[in-house]
């Protein structure tokens, strides 16, 4: 199974093609064609965040995104083989998006 179809699958219930189309605002008929001739460029992120980071970038254009343990921040890899937050050792990229200063502090 492929990068696309897992994240298809993890959306559950049938018609998951469907799911996978409203989370990312396109019809049922982009996502087929995915299927057949690969993840345009700029839905790779849409799609990773779509799926809270269960597939990451590399799985699904390991041509444009060379790094296997790349997430976009405000992800958390649920691999804890990845031993990274967001892909990268800055706390402030592994915090939630939306999330305050990392001391917690208001900005001036």
């Amino acid at each position: 199974m492929d990068a696309l179809d897992r994240a298809i699958k993890w959306f559950g219930t049938p018609p998951r093609d469907a799911h996978l189309a409203d989370a990312l605002e396109v019809g049922t008929m982009a996502v087929s064609q995915w299927r057949r001739r690969g993840v345009p460029a700029e839905r790779v992120l849409p799609i990773v965040r779509a799926v809270q980071g269960a597939i990451k970038p590399f799985e699904l254009r390991p041509d444009i995104y060379p790094d296997p343990n790349w997430l976009p921040p405000g992800l958390v890899s649920s691999d804890p083989a990845a031993g990274m937050d967001a892909g990268a050792g800055d706390a402030e990229l592994a915090r939630p998006m939306g999330a305050g200063p990392a001391d917690g502090k208001a900005a001036a």
